[in-house]
C-alpha cells in the first residue's frame, strides 16, 4: 500500500517564481498601458495647440501683420511641429500592434519551456519605445513653448506696430485738416484774385476808352486851334483895311 504522501507534488521554487511573475505581467500591462494612453491624449493636445497655433500664423500671414522672417520662422517651427507630430503617430502605430499583444497576453501560444521570457521582452520592447516617446515627446513640448514664446513676441510687436499706426493716422487726419484749411485760403485767394483780375481788366478797358476820347479831342483842339488862326488871321486882314 502506497503512502499518502506519495499524493503531494512539491513545486520547484523557479517554478513558483515563474507562475508570480506571470500572474504580475498583466498588472505590468495595464499599467504600460494607462501610461501609454495618458502619452495619447497629452500628444493629441499638443497637436491641438499646434494647429491653433498655425491658424494664428495664418491669420498673422494673412493679414500682413507679421514681418517675413518672422512670417518664415513661425512657419518653419510650424512645419518642424507638425513633422515631429508625424513622427510621433508613426511610433504610436508601431507600437500600437505590441501594446495589442500585450493585452491578449492571455491567448498567446508560447513555447513550453519560458513562455514569460518572449512576454518580457515585448515589455521591454514596449518599455524602450515609451521611453523614446516621451523623448520626442518632450521636444515636442519644448518647441511648442518656443513657438507659444516666439508667438507671444509677435503679438506684442503687432500691438507696437497698431500702436504706431494709431499714432501715424492721428497725424495724418491733423495734416489733411491742415491741409483742407489751406486749400480753403488758397480757394478765397484764387477768388481773390480773380476778382483784382476783372478789375484790372475794367481798368484797361476804361484806360482804351479814356485814351480814345483824348486823342478825339486832341484832334479836335488841333482843329479848333487851326481855326482860331485862321480867324486871327481874317481879324489881322480887317484891322489893316480899317
Amino acid at each position: 500500500m502506497m503512502s499518502r504522501q506519495a499524493y503531494f507534488y512539491r513545486v520547484p521554487p523557479q517554478e513558483l517564481h515563474r507562475r508570480n511573475h506571470l500572474q504580475a505581467e498583466p498588472a505590468k500591462t495595464r499599467a504600460l498601458q494607462t501610461v501609454v494612453d495618458m502619452k495619447d491624449t497629452k500628444i493629441s493636445s499638443l497637436e491641438r495647440n499646434i494647429r491653433n497655433l498655425e491658424d494664428e500664423v495664418q491669420v498673422l500671414k494673412t493679414s500682413g501683420l507679421l514681418h517675413p522672417d518672422e512670417r518664415h520662422d513661425e512657419l518653419k517651427q510650424v512645419e518642424v511641429y507638425k513633422s515631429h507630430s508625424k513622427f510621433m503617430k508613426t511610433k504610436e502605430k508601431a507600437l500600437s500592434p505590441c501594446v495589442s499583444s500585450i493585452r491578449t497576453a492571455s491567448t498567446f501560444h508560447l513555447p513550453p519551456q519560458q513562455p514569460w521570457i518572449t512576454e518580457q521582452a515585448e515589455i521591454e520592447q514596449l518599455k524602450q519605445e515609451l521611453n523614446r516617446k516621451e523623448s520626442e515627446m518632450q521636444a515636442l513640448q519644448t518647441k511648442l513653448e518656443t513657438l507659444t514664446n516666439q508667438n507671444s513676441d509677435s503679438k506684442q510687436h503687432i500691438e507696437v506696430l497698431k500702436e504706431s499706426l494709431s499714432a501715424k493716422e492721428q497725424r495724418a487726419n491733423t495734416l489733411q485738416t491742415e491741409v483742407d484749411a489751406l486749400r480753403v485760403r488758397l480757394e478765397e485767394k484764387e477768388q481773390l484774385l480773380t476778382k483784382k483780375t476783372k478789375q484790372l481788366q475794367d481798368l484797361n478797358d476804361e484806360k482804351s476808352t479814356l485814351t480814345g476820347e483824348i486823342r478825339d479831342m486832341k484832334d479836335m483842339l488841333d482843329v479848333k486851334e487851326r481855326k482860331v488862326i485862321v480867324l486871327q488871321k481874317k481879324v489881322s486882314e480887317f484891322s489893316g483895311c480899317l
